[in-house]
């Protein structure tokens, strides 16, 4: 059966790696769609097995599929590392021109981290509130949201499941009414007691234990683990 996919396996890695950095390449605008270098070589075909295919034959099929799934998926996560990587790597530089004071080109670089990692984020569109996610506890999610100050928001620091993201997004100071970037939002267990406060021009609403909660957070380069 090794004999089958192990020919293959080469191609397929080059190819995963290609279409990767391709992609977060173009994804974080470090470069035009049309301006990526050299063309990746073709992906393996789609194969899907036939129903009078024999046995013997679906075996194969289905270990090749394997494989290739974990290749491309290995390639994928190095990608991310050697972005991560850079990432840090260009941190230090941001930090030495703003001890030269020369802050242009320390945003300049701040800009490219954020653009960088960005382009291994799995960002979303704003789902108005978190209780399709409720049931997630301890998980991460990045979402790209608009600020606003009008919609229902219960609690402060943690708020309840149903509260408008983008609500407690300027509610939080992670993004100010009107402004649109990325936020991180971690879905918690609901504490026994969601507090109201005004802040940043947003008055929460009270509330006690819910059936779930989340906190909210400015995203600013750094991918949670």
């Amino acid at each position: 059966m090794r004999s089958f996919i192990v020919p293959v396996a080469g191609v397929v890695l080059f190819s995963a790696i290609c279409v990767a950095q391709e992609f977060s390449l173009v994804r974080s605008g470090l470069a035009p769609a049309s301006a990526t270098g050299q063309p990746c070589p073709p992906a393996p075909p789609k194969l899907e097995a036939a129903a009078d295919l024999p046995a013997e034959a679906k075996a194969l099929l289905t270990a090749y599929k394997a494989e290739v799934d974990a290749i491309r998926q290995k390639a994928e996560d190095e990608v991310q590392t050697k972005g991560e990587r850079l990432a840090v790597t260009l941190k230090t530089v941001q930090d030495q021109y703003t001890r030269d004071a020369k802050l242009d080109e320390a945003v300049a670089v701040r800009d490219l981290i954020r653009r960088l990692t960005a382009a291994h984020l799995p960002v979303r569109p704003n789902p108005g509130n978190l209780t399709s996610f409720r049931e997630q506890i301890g998980q991460t999610f990045y979402f790209e949201v608009a600020g606003r100050t009008t919609g229902s928001l219960y609690g402060t620091e943690v708020y309840t499941h149903d509260s408008d993201l983008a609500t407690a997004a300027v509610h939080i100071g992670a993004l100010k009414n009107g402004e649109s970037g990325i936020v991180q939002v971690t879905i918690v267990a609901s504490p026994s007691e969601h507090v109201s406060s005004e802040q940043n021009g947003v008055r929460s609403t009270a509330w006690g234990t819910y059936s779930g909660s989340y906190t909210v957070q400015r995203w600013v380069g750094t991918r949670a683990k």
